[in-house]
């Protein structure tokens, strides 16, 4: 049905930001005589690949995803894209991948956010974040504003200062690691 787009979202229904996504996609298409479906993979993998596989195999054509977070199913999107499916991400999608991507400019967020704390006085900035660097285009371009707003300040930008933290407990032990070093960072983006 080409009035019909599911979206598949890593994240269960009662993240805020899927919620928001859900109500935007819904409000657009609903003024081109559109429709969508919810799907949620709930950040596994596997449970993506299944939902996109029964989608395909129920005659769906194009698909906007919210992909899993720390999940690699590029290969399997390769996969997808070969078979003329259309992809559309929302937030970020894998390097590489010759696709449409609908997000917000997170290069300007980064650099934003960083200018906005370098205004501040801080000089020693962190940057934390969940997804690995290098797996999320959205985490790799705000840290690419982040080292560009440093940059232009004639502030170094301190690779010490940039974290991985997979879970709430790891978020949490990082940070006390990290203010408790005699260069604590005065600020954490």
């Amino acid at each position: 049905n080409q009035n019909l787009f599911p979206l598949v979202l890593a994240n269960n229904s009662q993240h805020y930001r899927s919620m928001d996504f859900v109500n935007g996609l819904q409000s657009y298409l609903f003024k081109h005589n559109c429709y969508t479906t919810v799907h949620i993979s709930n950040n596994d993998d596997k449970q993506e690949q299944d939902i996109i596989n029964s989608l395909v195999k129920n005659g769906m054509q194009q698909i906007i995803i919210l992909p899993v977070e720390k999940g690699d199913n590029t290969e399997f999107y390769f996969g997808l894209l070969s078979k003329g499916i259309k992809l559309i991400f929302t937030d970020r999608k894998p390097p590489d991948l010759p696709c449409s991507l609908v997000s917000c400019d997170n290069f300007s967020g980064g650099y934003l956010a960083t200018r906005h704390l370098l205004e501040k006085g801080h000089r020693q900035i962190a940057f934390i974040t969940n997804v690995k660097i290098g797996q999320a285009s959205s985490v790799d371009q705000r840290l690419s504003g982040y080292r560009r707003a440093l940059l232009e300040r004639g502030v170094a930008c301190d690779e010490q200062y940039i974290l991985f933290a997979d879970d709430k407990v790891e978020l949490e032990a990082k940070v006390k690691e990290l203010m408790e070093r005699p260069n604590a960072p005065t600020a954490i983006f």
